[in-house]
């Protein structure tokens, strides 16, 4: 299997926050292109093996940074916040944006990976033609129901406690805790409070996204990961039921991954991607116009 090296990318956002994209272009010329959207606080360049994976299975792919992670031109700190709906209006928008003028008239697939997938859903919320496919590659709602008993009110708990923390100190220190990276008392008082009530309603933002997101109308594939203890199939269920009025194709994989550490199964399949690829690789052809090609079937 040949491998894809990231060619880079400058997205710079309208309110001028910037960050540099890496770009994995396929072996043979493809109009598909992969945006892959990062779990929270976790860099673009984390994913590197999959965006290589995706270009040898015959679809290119650029991995973005959310605002503040990785390359970033800005950090989380008790002066500068932000939120969901910079990340949603500004920052997607942007990448998407920054692909078309590089790679022409092309056709994008959001790949979200947990938090990324919620954002790319919000994304499409907001402009249904943004994306051709949602992907979500252990990703769903976060709502604490989604999560098994007695573990859900742990979840709840801790998740409260986090947007407490944040809220003191005007930042998240997750880069301390262990745990999503340094992040803005915004975005954690988002993600706290659709946890809590499982409602997409951003700070600052009075868009009707629930509403919005029954409208969207693009093919979905869901996938969860037997032994993901943070994403369970249950909340990949619950963010692709918000996602009414879309063509589903739900799957629930064990991976050669999957009997390690629940935490690990959610991140590591990304550094070990080539099945998470293929799968991908294989429903894009099948469900589009058949110019993604599968090293596979070569």
């Amino acid at each position: 299997m040949t491998t894809a090296q990231p060619a880079s990318m400058t997205v710079t956002a309208a309110d001028g926050v910037a960050h540099t994209a890496l770009v994995f272009a396929a072996a043979e010329p493809t109009r598909h292109v992969a945006l892959i959207l990062p779990a929270m606080g976790v860099p673009a360049s984390y994913y590197e093996p999959f965006g290589q994976a995706l270009a040898a299975k015959g679809l290119s792919a650029v991995a973005m940074e959310l605002r503040g992670t990785g390359s970033s031109t800005v950090q989380a700190s008790r002066t500068v916040d932000f939120g969901y709906d910079q990340i949603v209006r500004r920052d997607i928008v942007a990448a998407v944006a920054a692909i078309r003028q590089q790679l022409g008239e092309v056709v994008v697939h959001a790949v979200g990976h947990s938090l990324g997938g919620q954002l790319a859903a919000l994304a499409l919320a907001r402009d249904p033609q943004l994306f051709a496919s949602l992907i979500l590659a252990a990703s769903g709602s976060v709502d604490y129901r989604g999560f098994g008993f007695p573990k859900r009110y742990g979840v709840l708990a801790q998740t409260q406690l986090a947007a407490a923390v944040a809220h003191t100190l005007g930042y998240f220190p997750g880069h301390r805790l262990g745990f999503g990276g340094r992040q803005p008392r915004q975005l954690i008082s988002d993600w706290a409070r659709q946890i809590r009530s499982g409602v997409y309603a951003p700070t600052g933002d009075d868009y009707n996204y629930e509403a919005a997101l029954r409208r969207v109308a693009c093919p979905v594939l869901g996938l969860s990961l037997q032994g993901d203890t943070l994403t369970t199939a249950k909340s990949t269920d619950l963010l692709c039921a918000k996602l009414a009025g879309c063509r589903h194709d739900r799957r629930h994989l064990r991976l050669a991954l999957s009997a390690q550490d629940g935490a690990q199964v959610h991140f590591r399949w990304a550094r070990q991607p080539d099945e998470m690829a293929g799968l991908i690789g294989r429903w894009v052809t099948e469900n589009f116009d058949g110019e993604v090609v599968s090293s596979e079937r070569s």
